[in-house]
């Protein structure tokens, strides 16, 4: 009789110890340099279960925040639509066609265009300092022109890096895209584009040389009224902050607290 294990076809074995490698062996590496055992210690483990649980909210967050506001935007104003469980009322659009609904067994009037943008650039930021384990600032300095195509001196192969630009040291980086990664990104560049041909140029102010960059496509920016700008560590720190709070994550048993470090030291 055949076990499980011979069951599974030579795809699907490989994805389960992909998964595996990425999910938990990668990680363990990152915040473990070093670490050449399985035995982990039980502060090792608790950790990692962690970390795994809050990747998973962030992804679920963004999921449920787009499927209110698709829900709402089938919605007319003053109308009633349900959601996992949640019942709304569909408000009028406000500026900028921003979607608000009414949570009827609270009361609390909702920006579900304001949620569906945190929830977003939360799993955006989530995945990719996850892939790359690059700073924060690096990240918001992305743009168009990071990506270049490498060609392996060994086997002439081309594949996809990105260049990160230098913040606490004076060298750049040149980082393997991996297709998780390259998943994230195009989101990224899908949501930032908007339908447009290319990425918007927008000008970001350094606030440690108060100077202003020339225009520039970066791929973290957002919409804001009638105005592309830049996103901030502050916008960042806001959105984790808020899908933090909404998921009721915690680290031994206290609310999840978001220090992002910066190239002038901790904040």
């Amino acid at each position: 009789m055949l076990g499980d294990r011979d069951l599974l076809d030579h795809v699907s074995l490989r994805s389960i110890a992909r998964n595996l490698c990425r999910l938990f062996w990668r990680d363990l590496e990152i915040h473990h340099p070093g670490i050449d055992s399985l035995r982990l210690a039980p502060e090792v483990a608790q950790a990692w279960k962690e970390r795994l649980a809050y990747i998973r909210a962030v992804d679920q967050q963004r999921k449920d925040a787009e499927n209110r506001i698709t829900a709402a935007r089938a919605t007319p104003a003053g109308e009633r639509f349900l959601v996992a469980g949640q019942e709304f009322e569909r408000c009028r659009s406000g500026q900028a066609n921003r979607v608000y609904a009414t949570e009827l067994t609270t009361g609390r009037r909702r920006n579900l265009t304001h949620e569906e943008e945190a929830g977003f650039w939360s799993w955006a930021t989530v995945e990719v300092l996850r892939h790359t384990v690059i700073r924060i600032e690096e990240m918001l300095e992305l743009t168009h022109h990071s990506f270049i195509a490498y060609t392996l001196p060994t086997t002439g192969e081309v594949v996809p890096m990105l260049q990160v630009a230098p913040s606490k040291t004076d060298a750049e980086r040149l980082l393997l895209v991996s297709p998780e990664l390259a998943e994230v990104l195009t989101a990224v560049i899908f949501q930032v584009r908007a339908g447009q041909a290319a990425l918007p140029l927008v000008s970001a102010y350094d606030v440690f040389e108060q100077t202003w960059s020339p225009p520039i496509r970066f791929l973290f920016q957002r919409r804001c009224g009638t105005e592309d700008r830049p996103l901030t560590r502050s916008y960042i720190r806001d959105c984790l902050v808020a899908t933090s709070q909404s998921a009721q994550i915690t680290v031994a048993g206290d609310p999840l607290e978001w220090r992002p470090t910066t190239s002038e030291g901790s904040s």
